[in-house]
């Protein structure tokens, strides 16, 4: 794994958390449906499960920092920058995201269900303060 992006965002760092998170498949049944009879709100849908898996991410890193008083860098994901998407199978080994949390990856690379999310996130002591890197909430690769 080379990222010269995620290097310069985990420089500062004490440690580094590597998280999997998913709303789960009721979302992808939900887009599919109304694929079928209405557009709209297939479209709604899906940018409801994205806006879910979002604020499910950004809770359990708030949690996580406030739990272990620490301070977190933005969460970087494959896919970022210069962060290639086939890091994506390494994090899946190292987690064991079929087995844990029901998420697959196909040879597209592509999570299943859709609205899931895995990132490295730096951490930092209270003392430090993150420096938001601009890059980290970009997505420079089609997913």
């Amino acid at each position: 794994m080379q990222s010269s992006y995620l290097a310069k965002n985990l420089a500062a760092c004490d440690s580094v958390l590597i998280f999997a998170a998913t709303v789960g498949v009721g979302i992808d049944r939900l887009i599919a449906k109304y694929g079928r009879i209405s557009p709209t709100r297939s479209v709604m849908m899906d940018a409801l499960g994205g806006e879910r898996v979002e604020a499910l991410c950004d809770e359990f890193c708030e949690d996580f920092a406030l739990g272990n008083n620490v301070s977190l860098k933005p969460r970087f994901s494959p896919g970022f920058g210069d962060l290639s998407l086939s890091t994506q199978r390494d994090i899946f080994a190292v987690l064991d995201c079929p087995r844990k949390i029901g998420l697959s990856l196909n040879d597209s690379l592509l999570m299943s269900p859709a609205k899931s999310v895995t990132a490295f996130v730096g951490i930092v002591g209270k003392s430090s303060r993150p420096e938001v890197d601009g890059i980290a909430g970009q997505n420079s690769q089609s997913e």
